[in-house]
């Protein structure tokens, strides 16, 4: 999981408009062939993160 993080991570840096169907065909090849829904869901954790950092709430009370 860690490396789905870090490789979604550095994706998102280089593609910052890039969609989930981007991202499964840049980088889907590195990972097992049903690992789909969990790199969707960890980009969708890192623009989540991302939008709070922006908007100076990194971590909302109750979450983490």
């Amino acid at each position: 999981m860690d490396r789905a993080r870090a490789t979604v991570a550095a994706w998102r840096d280089k593609h910052p408009a890039g969609t989930s169907a981007d991202l499964m065909a840049a980088i889907g090849w590195q990972f097992p062939a049903n690992s789909g829904q969990m790199l969707r869901a960890v980009l969708l954790a890192v623009d989540r993160h991302r939008a709070r950092e922006i908007m100076g709430n990194a971590e909302p009370s109750g979450e983490r």
